[in-house]
């Protein structure tokens, strides 16, 4: 464990729970999103104007699959869209 000169293992303490908050803080919500996404998908499923038409991903393996790929392309482009922020 390294300690910069400034800080107390108090604060060290207090900023390992803050950044393990805010990460656990990112799960829940991504997860959150990831559930409540998919579920309105599949509720709408048969609408106008979709990009994933129910004549190609018939079949419920298949609109999974996709469902999947998509989020998680979606979550990678997050991230990007993030760091991206962190940095300016």
């Amino acid at each position: 464990m390294i300690f910069f000169a400034e800080t107390k293992p108090t604060e060290y303490y207090v900023l390992q729970a803050y950044k393990e908050w805010i990460l656990e803080t990112i799960e829940d919500t991504w997860n959150l999103f990831y559930e409540n996404f998919v579920a309105l998908w599949d509720e709408h499923r048969h609408g106008g104007g979709e990009a994933y038409l129910p004549t190609i991903y018939n079949n419920p393996e298949v609109q999974v699959l996709a469902q999947k790929r998509y989020m998680r392309e979606l979550f990678h482009d997050s991230l990007g869209f993030g760091a991206a922020k962190m940095i300016r």
